[in-house]
């Protein structure tokens, strides 16, 4: 008759001794960044092995990229609404994105390989965290980045609005006058469902990029003093968003470089879970250098392998 494990919840092995745990996946899996427009967060991010950056404003329309798809493109004659299994509509760019994200990346096979190495214990982990890693690393977009979410915003209004009309059969055309409200219980629902769609079948890192609110006591403070609370999301959607991120900061760019700062400026701002970035500034690229003609000479070295150290980029 084979043994059965005395614990199976507790840290604990068979003898009652306290199992210790040095097998993390460190990068964080969503990180909500946050800067004035036009900084060069896209920028930071075009090109980049292994990320695929979700286009939602146009804003790699400038430069030569290969790692992009458009989220807001509805092709001729095709319903700009994909519906959920929950009843939720999604605009039809992000569903076919995701979708196809799910089977480059092989993400049904992730999940079940993740699940393994969670519920691990002692030198079985060890050995699941190596698969684990060099799953993620053969994956072609183990990073997704929604860019900017806060241009999303219209679609997702869009697509709550097809959710309300549906729900109720109604033919209204503005969800901001459906109930007293602003309809606001019906756009909660759809974000939320985007969300979890996107980081239960994209990848297993996902960024979502915002700029802040256009209030003069936040255009006057300096790309160092910005808070999660600045982002340009309705009521309590830019909590949504930092209150379950892995990981909050704000991107904002010197005479020094381009920089992550993780560090908590407002009493409403989220601590970054991972302990590499916590309270950290993180250089995450370098200047471009450029002739007196503003011709570019040499681009600027990007350090994303500070952020998600499990990658190779």
């Amino acid at each position: 008759m084979s043994e059965t494990r005395e614990f199976k919840r507790l840290p604990l092995d068979d003898a009652g001794n306290l199992i210790e745990n040095n097998c993390l996946i460190n990068s964080p899996r969503n990180m909500v960044m946050i800067s004035f427009p036009k900084m060069g967060k896209t920028e930071t991010m075009v090109n980049v092995p292994g990320m695929l950056i979700g286009d939602c404003q146009g804003g790699t329309s400038y430069y030569n990229v290969s790692n992009v798809a458009d989220l807001l493109r509805v092709d001729e004659g095709q319903n700009p609404f994909q519906q959920l299994p929950s009843g939720a509509f999604i605009p039809i760019g992000i569903y076919e994105t995701v979708m196809e994200l799910s089977r480059a990346n092989n993400m049904p096979e992730y999940f079940e390989l993740y699940k393994k190495f969670t519920d691990a214990r002692g030198t079985e982990k060890e050995g699941l965290q190596k698969d684990l890693i060099a799953f993620i690393q053969g994956m072609p977009f183990p990073i997704f980045a929604v860019d900017p979410l806060t241009a999303l915003m219209d679609k997702l209004k869009d697509a709550a609005l097809m959710d309300y009309n549906t729900q109720f059969g109604r033919n209204k055309t503005n969800i901001k006058r459906v109930d007293d409200y602003g309809g606001a219980q019906y756009v909660r629902r759809t974000v939320l469902e985007t969300k979890q769609f996107i980081e239960n079948n994209a990848a297993p890192f996902i960024i979502y990029t915002g700029h802040i609110k256009e209030k003069k006591k936040i255009l006057t403070k300096t790309g160092e003093e910005l808070s999660a609370a600045d982002m340009d999301l309705e009521g309590t959607i830019s909590t949504i968003f930092t209150q379950h991120a892995d990981a909050v900061c704000t991107y904002y760019r010197n005479e020094d470089g381009c920089f992550l700062n993780f560090i908590k400026s407002d009493e409403t701002d989220f601590e970054s879970r991972p302990q590499h970035l916590a309270g950290r500034k993180i250089k995450i690229a370098d200047l471009h250098k450029r002739d007196r003609d503003g011709k570019l000479i040499t681009k600027g070295k990007t350090h994303w392998d500070l952020i998600y150290p499990e990658l190779r980029f």
